[in-house]
């Protein structure tokens, strides 16, 4: 994002269970990652970085890349 433009802000607030809870701690307990805003962080940026590489961009990427 650009650090000159108003930063955009989403909170997140959920709770995880089942698997993907169990697969969190265990995680944290190998100290993979201390808390678990820091798996969510790492893990979003991934999903963005997936979708990018699939051909994915957000709009503002779009109009970028076509001159807009």
């Amino acid at each position: 994002m650009d650090r000159n433009s108003e930063e955009a802000t989403e909170r997140v607030n959920f709770d995880v269970t089942g698997e993907l809870a169990e697969w969190i701690q265990d995680m944290k307990r190998r100290g993979f990652f201390v808390t678990t805003p820091e798996i969510v962080r790492l893990s979003l940026t991934y999903l963005r970085h997936h979708y990018r590489h699939i051909g994915v961009a957000n709009e503002r990427e779009t109009n970028e890349s076509k001159g807009g």
